[in-house]
C-alpha cells in the first residue's frame, strides 16, 4: 500500500508540475499577446493622431485659399479645352484605325464641346453656340482627313488644308466679333493661335499613322500644351472684357 501511495503520489505531482509549466507558458503567451495588442493599439492611436492633424492641417488650407469667380473659370476652360485637344486626336487616331471604339471616342468628344459650350453660354449667350458649330466642323474635318489617308488619296493633305484655312478664319471673327467692343482678341493673333493648334493636331495623327509613335507622343504632348495656352489667352481675355460677370 505504501508502494502503491508512492507511485500515486509520484503520478499527482508529475501531473502539478505539468499543470504548473502548462500554465506559466499560457500565462506566457497571454501576456506577449496582450503586448502585441498594447502595440498595434499604440500605433492605431498614433496614426489616428496623424490623421487628425493632417485634416485640421487641410481645413486650416483650404481655408486660406479662396477662390475667385475668375479663378475657376480659367481653371475650367483650361482643363477643358487640354482635355478636348486629347479626345479630338484619340478620336481621329481610332478613326484611322478603324477601331471599334472610336463611336464612344466621338461621343466623348461630343460631349467635351457641349461643355464648353455650356462654360461660355452665361458670357455669350446664344452665340455660344457658334463656337460649338465651329468646333463639330473641326472635328469633321479631321474625321474626313483621316478617311482620305486610309483611302490613300492622293488629295488628302491639300484638302485638309484648303479645309482648315477657313476653319481658322471663321474661328478667329468669331472671337474677335463676338468679344467687341473689348478688342483684346486680335483676329490675326487668335488665328495664329488657332493655326498652330491644328498644326499640332495634325503632326500628331500623321505621326501615328506613319507608326513614329515616339514621334507621336511628342507631337500630343506639344499640341497639349499648346493647347493649354491657347485656353488661358482666352480665359483671361474674356475675364478682362467681362468683370461683371466673374463679381
Amino acid at each position: 500500500m505504501i508502494i502503491g501511495n508512492k507511485k500515486v503520489v509520484i503520478i499527482l505531482s508529475v501531473v502539478l508540475v505539468i499543470a504548473i509549466l502548462a500554465s506559466g507558458y499560457f500565462y506566457f503567451e497571454l501576456t506577449q499577446s496582450q503586448s502585441k495588442i498594447s502595440t498595434l493599439n499604440s500605433q492605431v492611436t498614433n496614426l489616428q493622431s496623424q490623421i487628425t492633424a493632417l485634416q485640421s492641417e487641410s481645413s486650416q488650407n483650404n481655408l486660406n485659399v479662396t477662390l475667385t469667380k475668375a479663378d475657376i473659370f480659367d481653371a475650367k476652360l483650361h482643363d477643358l479645352l487640354q482635355e478636348h485637344t486629347f479626345l479630338l486626336i484619340n478620336t481621329i487616331r481610332r478613326s484611322l484605325d478603324s477601331s471599334a471604339s472610336y463611336n464612344a471616342s466621338l461621343v466623348a468628344l461630343q460631349n467635351n464641346i457641349n461643355e464648353v459650350g455650356t462654360l461660355l453660354t452665361p458670357i455669350y449667350g446664344t452665340n455660344a453656340q457658334q463656337l460649338v458649330n465651329l468646333w463639330n466642323n473641326k472635328t469633321a474635318i479631321f474625321i474626313s482627313y483621316a478617311t482620305a489617308v486610309k483611302n490613300n488619296s492622293p488629295n488628302a493633305n491639300a484638302t485638309w488644308a484648303n479645309a482648315s484655312t477657313a476653319y481658322e478664319q471663321s474661328t478667329a471673327v468669331f472671337w474677335a466679333s463676338t468679344n467687341n467692343p473689348y478688342p483684346v482678341f486680335d483676329q490675326a493673333t487668335m488665328q495664329g493661335v488657332i493655326t498652330a493648334h491644328m498644326n499640332d493636331v495634325k503632326a500628331a495623327v500623321d505621326s501615328w499613322n506613319a507608326k513614329d509613335y515616339t514621334s507621336y507622343f511628342n507631337n500630343l504632348e506639344i499640341a497639349y500644351n499648346q493647347m493649354g495656352s491657347y485656353a488661358d489667352t482666352i480665359a483671361q481675355g474674356i475675364i478682362q472684357q467681362h468683370p461683371e460677370d466673374f463679381q
